[in-house]
């Protein structure tokens, strides 16, 4: 609690003191808002992140199974080729 000078009822303080904690937590306000911004941003970056990766693994599984119905296209053709050989050998 401020004292107060018999003089005056101007209240006695540091006042030097005070205005480097007003300056602390004007500091210390502008890092947690700096701070807040970049979670956020951080946040929105892992969603964009995860969509495009969804969206890679749904191109990669659609290339896996067109991959086997042409690995299948493939042996089918080369059956038919066997048998072709084999009727005219």
């Amino acid at each position: 609690m401020p004292s107060f000078s018999p003089i005056s009822i101007v209240p006695t303080f540091d006042e030097k003191a005070a205005a480097a904690r007003t300056a602390e937590r004007d500091a210390l306000a502008t890092e947690l808002a700096d701070a807040r911004r970049a979670a956020s941003a951080a946040e929105a970056r892992a969603a964009d992140l995860a969509a495009r990766t969804a969206v890679i693994e749904a191109d990669r599984d659609a290339a896996q199974r067109r991959a086997g119905q042409l690995a299948d296209q493939v042996s089918d053709l080369a059956t038919a080729l066997a048998r072709l050989g084999t009727r005219t050998g």
